[in-house]
């Protein structure tokens, strides 16, 4: 099991798979398949830094490396599918703003705890 820091031939590795085998969102693999199938040797928090050392150095150019919780990842030279990544990942990032903008005026000036039974009486 590796430990640590990912690697530029981790990286290269993972590369030379998804092209070969996983270009289109049609031939995307999960997590869990991409490990075992292709014995990469690490567990899949490793792979998640191999693929953030891939995407943050743009080591697939002109390709990237792409993603969706619901068929996992691929890499893709197709502009819409990175379009759609894109806004996939903006979705997200405006979501954790927003959240976290919520958190920080709780704490700026925090809400009464209200019992929950009085809940359940109002309610009624």
């Amino acid at each position: 099991m590796k430990i640590g820091r990912a690697t530029i031939e981790e990286a290269e590795q993972l590369i030379a798979v998804l092209s070969c085998n996983h270009k289109t969102k049609s031939s995307a693999v999960k997590t869990d398949i991409l490990l075992k199938k292709y014995r990469l040797g690490y567990s899949a928090r490793h792979l998640r830094m191999v693929i953030e050392l891939i995407r943050k150095n743009d080591l697939a150019a002109p390709a990237f490396l792409v993603s969706n919780t619901q068929v996992g990842y691929w890499i893709t030279s197709d502009l819409s599918e990175m379009k759609a990544f894109l806004n996939q990942e903006l979705d997200r990032v405006s979501n954790q703003v927003d959240n976290i903008n919520t958190l920080r005026m709780r704490l700026m000036s925090p809400k009464k705890s209200t019992d929950s039974k009085q809940l359940l009486i109002a309610m009624t």
